[in-house]
Order: C-alpha cells, then structure tokens, then sequence
C-alpha cells in the first residue's frame, strides 16, 4: 500500500500538470480560430467560449491519454534517475509489483476515459450542433450592415446590401461584386435571400436582378438580366454537419446500429479506452533508463510510438468507414501490434530484474567452509570461535603435565 500511494501521487500530480497543459495549448489553438470565425462573420461572437468548452469536452478522452502516457514516463523516468527504483528492488519489490500497481492506475483513469468517450463526448458534439444551428439564420443575417460593404473570401466578394429583414430573412437593394482569375463581374438586385449548405456554407440567391460584366476585348460591359442568380460568400466549414450527426450520436444506438459508419464511429469510441490502458502499460518500460543515458531519450522513442500507434488506428478505423477492411477487423490489429510490444519489453524487464536478484543472493547450497570463504582471518566469528578452542586446548594439556 506504501508503494502504491508514493506512486499515485507522484504520477497523479504530473498528470494534472500535463493534461493542463495540453488543455491549455489546445484551447489557445481553438481560441484563435474561433476568434477568425467570429472576424469572418461565420461565427457569432457570443458563441466563441461555449463552442470552445463544447470542443474542449469533445477531445478531453483523446488529450487524457496523451497526458497519462506522458506523465507515467516522467514520473518514472525520475524515480529511475533518482535510484529510487533500486532501492525499492533491494526491498524485494520487483518490475512485476511496480506493473501491477501501474496497472490499478491505468485502469481507473481507463474507465474515466470510457465515461468521456461513450458520454460526455457525443453530448458535447451534439449541443454543439444545436446551438450551432439555432445560432445559425441569426448569424448570417448579422453578417450583413444595411449601408455598409462586407468583404469575403479575401476580397474576392464583396457585397452591399440596402436593407436586411431579420425575422423574413430577407435583404434589398444589394450589391456583389465578384472578382475571379479570368472575369469581374457585378450583380445588382432589388431582393435577395440566403441559403445555408450542408457543409456550412453559404449562397446569396439574387431574385430578378441584372449582371454587369467587364470585356477584355473593347473595354465595355455586357449586361445581361437573371430570374435568380447564386453567389457563393463563405465557404464550408469545419463543422461538418455529416460527420457532426454521426459523432453526436449515442453510444447504445451505435451499438444496436448496423450501418459500417455507425461501427467506425463506435470503434472509435472503444479505441480511446483501449489506448489509455496500452499506453500506461507500455510507459513503465520505456521508462526504464540506464544511469548514463541521455535524459530525453526514451521521451522521444515514446513519442514517435505514439504518433505510429494513433495514426494506425485512425487509419484503420478510415478504412472501416470506408468499407476497404471489414468491420470486425477494424482497428485491432493496430491494438494487437501495441499489446505484443508491451508484453515483450515487460517480459525483458521482469526476466532481467529476476537474474538480477538471483545473481545477488547467496545460494542455500553453497558452501560454507571456511576454505571457500577466503580463510578463518576473513570471518571474526569463526577467529574468536578458532581461538578459543586453542586456549582450551591448551589448558588441558597443562593439567595433564601436573
């Protein structure tokens, strides 16, 4: 119990400051790109922290592992540095002990993991497609100033609108201007609508307008009249309302559900649980350094297995999605590969620790004479014993003589 809680804290402690910090890093990346959504008028500046917290509890099962990983090879790296390690094996606590305990860890945060991953991360998906979507007429009408000129796609587009009608959805008197790589052209229109894609985009829709545009050859414009005419002003976003629906949907319909998407999506899920537990496992060997061997080292063999392992199972559970391997097989033999390499560096770790403690401790047969243990000179038992037996011998022989 002693070892157990000395581990936990010290583990537990570079856990809450490494996943903090990915937290931190990620939230700041977000945060940025929000703030550009926001600027481009994609996005309504009062949803900017909510999106960022909703995006946050999406990816929380993801950066967890990572910072569990992390933290179990910091925090032994250290105790192998320290020496704290051969102490703890004098004592008679060998590798094995040290994975069992590690074990008990993994385990816990593993089924924190399946709670974030089965739960919290569809619900977070999910509200934020709603709100999203609620947000959304009121959002790309506000893009829109009656009397002032907006610019999209880096001022490729720009549009001019007279009037905007909010609860119509409707806008007057517009203006856009479309600049391309082979032509301008101007539109005018006394009324206009907007029209949303799945993809997040959107389309100004022209009614009964005229369209003005610039010939290269005599200087001049050709007009020409339109009935309804679309001009693309944002392009998709990177909320995928596809891919939203899918990772909002719940885990038990996933599971009674038998479309492939639908099981790639649940693989997913159980992938994120599986890495934690492989991951904390094999974190307890490749913590193991010897005395002289660069600090950072076994960090950065970590990392580059970490990279192979996430980018095999994503690939794999692609392919899935894709109907290229069949479902059943998914993304296991990635887990497979994973599970074979820790069982061969713990097994090193656990053989070695065990010669080593063998090699240590003196045999029950060996021999105890004193000729095998370097002469009587060498043991001050045996000497004080020797001697008196001399003493003793010699006092018999002096009463014989009288």
């Amino acid at each position: 119990m002693i070892l157990r809680r000395y581990l936990y804290r010290e583990i537990l402690l570079v856990v809450v400051a490494v996943f903090g910090a990915l937290m931190l890093i990620y939230a700041s990346n977000r945060f940025g790109r929000y703030l550009g959504d926001a600027a481009a008028g994609s996005l309504a500046p009062e949803l900017i922290l909510e999106m960022l917290a909703l995006k946050l509890a999406e990816h929380a099962p993801t950066i967890l592992s990572i910072a569990l990983y992390i933290a179990i090879l910091i925090a032994l790296g250290r105790l192998h540095r320290d020496s704290e390690i051969v102490a703890f094996e004098a004592g008679g606590i060998g590798p094995g002990s040290f994975l069992g305990a590690i074990f008990g860890l993994v385990f816990a945060f593993a089924f924190v993991g399946g709670l974030l991953a089965f739960f919290v991360s569809p619900a977070a998906v999910s509200l934020r497609a709603e709100r999203l979507h609620e947000a959304g007429e009121r959002t790309k009408l506000d893009l829109f100033v009656p009397g002032q000129p907006r610019e999209f796609d880096g001022g490729r587009r720009v549009v001019f609108v007279g009037g905007v009608d909010s609860a119509g959805g409707q806008m007057s008197d517009i203006f856009v201007r479309v600049r391309e790589a082979d032509e301008s052209y101007i539109l005018s229109a006394r009324k206009a609508r907007q029209r949303k894609t799945d993809d997040g985009g959107l389309y100004i829709v022209l009614e009964r307008g005229e369209r003005y545009s610039a010939s290269s050859e005599d200087r001049g414009f050709t007009v020409s009249r339109f009935a309804t005419y679309g001009v693309r002003i944002l392009e998709a976003g990177e909320f995928s309302a596809i891919e939203a629906r899918i990772k909002a949907i719940a885990t038990m319909e996933l599971i009674a559900s038998s479309n492939p998407k639908h099981r790639a999506e649940l693989q997913r899920r159980l992938s994120t649980v599986v890495s934690i537990i492989l991951l904390g496992m094999l974190a307890v060997p490749l913590a193991r350094s010897a005395p002289k061997e660069r600090r950072y080292l076994r960090l950065v063999v970590a990392i580059v297995i970490y990279f192979a392992y996430y980018n095999a199972v994503n690939l794999l559970a692609a392919f899935v999605d894709q109907g290229r391997i069949p479902v059943w097989v998914g993304p296991w033999p990635a887990h497979a590969l994973m599970a074979a390499l820790i069982a061969i560096l713990s097994l090193r770790q656990i053989g070695g620790g065990l010669r080593k403690r063998f090699r240590s401790e003196p045999s029950f047969f060996a021999d105890r004479s004193p000729s095998s243990s370097g002469g009587i000179d060498d043991d001050p038992v045996l000497a004080a014993s020797q001697d008196d037996r001399q003493r003793s011998t010699k006092a018999r022989s002096k009463r014989r003589r009288r």
